[in-house]
């Protein structure tokens, strides 16, 4: 039986070792393919089958700090991977996670200042590169711009990128 995990601490790196800051959250970007639709005479329903291509992507990052560093980033590309390190528990054991980001930072949201809260601020990223790793262990590399989709090491356009002569 799988024991429930908890991520322990998130730190951001913008490049291999700028440190950027302290993550309160990050939500990944939803993998979504596009699909189409036929609705064709003389069947029972509505049918449909995927296009090979995703949605858009888009990630949210709250750190728990507002910067000129992070503010610096907002209406920009990121041109160096924004990479987040952390540590996921699950009681007995400690297993690393590594994310790596590019993007477009198309908003900055701060939170309400407030006599003794804190302060964050969360930036939404339009992602076009995303990498996911447990113990160095690929989960997710997604490449808009190169065709790359593969989730758990299988090339979900292996086939597609073979026929175009890719």
């Amino acid at each position: 039986m799988n024991r429930p995990e908890a991520l322990d601490g998130i730190n951001a790196f913008y490049g291999t070792k700028s440190f950027l800051g302290t993550i309160e959250s990050f939500t990944p970007p939803k993998i979504d393919f596009k699909i189409k639709e036929f609705d064709l005479g003389g069947i029972g329903g509505v049918i449909t089958r995927p296009l090979r291509r995703l949605e858009s992507l888009e990630a949210e990052v709250t750190f728990r700090e507002s910067t000129s560093r992070l503010a610096d980033l907002v209406g920009s590309d990121l041109e160096e991977d924004l990479i987040l390190y952390g540590s996921i528990s699950d009681g007995q054991e400690e297993r690393s996670h590594k994310i790596i980001l590019r993007g477009y930072v198309k908003a900055s949201e701060e939170n309400e200042f407030k006599n003794d809260s804190d302060v964050s601020t969360k930036l939404t990223i339009n992602v076009y590169l995303y990498q996911r790793f447990i113990d160095n262990e690929e989960l997710y590399h997604i490449d808009l711009f190169n065709n790359e989709i593969r989730i758990a090491g299988k090339d979900r356009n292996l086939k597609l990128k073979e026929n175009l002569g890719l």
